[in-house]
């Protein structure tokens, strides 16, 4: 019992684990999704006022990321043949251009998560349309979600350790539980051992009062204790109204056999004492076959 107990409730610490991960989970990549979004739009409406000139983008990247030691995002513009335009300074050296994948011209997704030293990124390649009949480019985005990887490494962690700390603490309080709940049980059996045929009268103690569980199991085995008393009474009686019956016959043909082996007699007395006790033995098997 306490091992269910305490199974069910890791199951359930399991389960709200599992669930806040995929939330916070869907929740991250949701938001990255809204802010690859917006920053892709706000690319292509800068690229549209600058009339497809890439150095637009170039400028606007270089004004978000330049002086920042930890930077937002990394990008890179390349034309739709591949060749780097420009891109935020250092980029080449993590992020190289095979390492994004190619571009798609439909809405922008970030693909996979992916491990660069000790920073994560989410990594994406998406194509902007030239106006005016300027030739398109590429955009390669990489979002840093160190930060977000982070919290979810430290909340796996943390939701680790305290399923290894709640697993004792669990059976313990399971065990301390079930040793509650079962001390009424072990009452009554303690209470129904002390019960022998020397003394039938004996009843389990309906005070102090039993839990309302076990309050009709008392009371049911009280009124068992009762019948099995009175029938043992009156078997008892019924014994010892069957031995004395039985008691008469027998010490009526005892008796006459050892006055008639007193001394030596004629025939007539034995076949009278004879038939004597033919007549007991009779009565002995009619009392026999009315008890059966």
């Amino acid at each position: 019992m306490t091992l269910l107990h305490t199974g069910i409730a890791l199951l359930a610490v399991a389960l709200f684990a599992s669930i806040t991960d995929w939330r916070l989970s869907t929740n991250f990549t949701r938001e990255h999704a809204r802010f690859l979004q917006s920053k892709v739009a706000e690319l292509q409406v800068d690229l549209d006022e600058a009339n497809g000139d890439p150095q637009a983008l170039l400028a606007e990247i270089a004004k978000e990321t330049e002086g920042s030691r930890l930077r937002q995002y990394e990008a890179r513009v390349l034309t739709s043949e591949g060749r780097t335009l420009g891109e935020t300074p250092g980029m080449r050296d993590i992020l190289p251009n095979r390492t994004f994948p190619a571009a798609d011209s439909g809405p922008p997704t970030l693909l996979k998560d992916r491990h660069l030293g000790k920073r994560v990124y989410a990594l994406t390649t998406v194509m902007l349309v030239g106006s005016r009949g300027a030739p398109p480019v590429q955009l390669q985005f990489a979002l840093d979600v160190t930060r977000d990887e982070a919290l979810m490494t430290d909340f796996r962690r943390a939701m680790a350790l305290s399923f290894l700390l709640l697993a004792p603490l669990l059976a313990l309080a399971g065990r301390w539980i079930a040793a509650r709940g079962l001390a009424p049980l072990r009452r009554i059996t303690g209470a129904a051992r002390s019960i022998t045929p020397v003394d039938l009268s004996a009843r389990l103690p309906v005070t102090p009062p039993w839990p309302d569980e076990l309050s009709d199991l008392v009371l049911v085995f009280n009124a068992m204790l009762a019948r099995i008393e009175e029938a043992f009474t009156r078997l008892s009686r019924f014994s010892a109204n069957l031995a004395h019956e039985l008691r008469t016959p027998l010490g009526n043909l005892s008796g006459e056999l050892e006055v008639c082996l007193m001394r030596p007699r004629v025939a007539e007395d034995y076949r009278a004492a004879l038939e004597s006790g033919l007549e007991e033995c009779r009565r002995l098997q009619v009392l026999i076959e009315n008890l059966l």
